[in-house]
């Protein structure tokens, strides 16, 4: 009895974790964008201690910059990705980190890409506050 007790709750662990592709999806495209940023942050720093000794024109200097040139490139596709898959989940089916989140990286658009009164600045306006409204419906919630 035990071992089936154990299997059902197996089970049931199985199916929250696998029941949204689209979230297991956006988790692993965060976990890649994190990683790519930690690699572009260490390939900096080497850089850096080349130029600090005045190696810039060494071909381990030159094959850096194609390296991170390289990461920022997979980091925008990766940023992209996420982008239309947070899309596809909707607003309603995200985590409460996942809209803050959210809210933060429009809040920045906002900020510094859009001056106020254009169409993106407008379209990002609306995003925010129906990101904004459901946070506050969630923290109504669990209340």
């Amino acid at each position: 009895m035990a071992k089936q007790n154990l299997s059902d709750e197996t089970l049931k662990l199985n199916i929250v974790i696998n029941g949204n592709e689209a979230q297991k999806k956006l988790m692993d495209l965060e976990k890649v964008q994190r990683e790519l940023n930690k690699e572009n942050k260490l390939l900096l720093a080497q850089k850096a201690k080349l130029k600090a000794f005045n190696k810039t024109e060494s071909k381990e200097y030159k094959e850096l910059t194609q390296r991170i040139k390289e990461n920022e490139a997979a980091l925008k596709a990766n940023k992209l990705e996420i982008d239309a898959t947070t899309k596809k989940i909707g607003i309603k089916n995200l985590t409460m980190a996942q809209l803050n989140k959210r809210a933060k990286d429009l809040r920045y658009q906002l900020n510094n890409l859009y001056p106020p009164g254009t169409a993106g600045y407008k379209k990002y306006t609306a995003e925010l506050q129906a990101v904004n409204t459901r946070l506050a419906e969630l923290r109504g919630q669990s209340r």
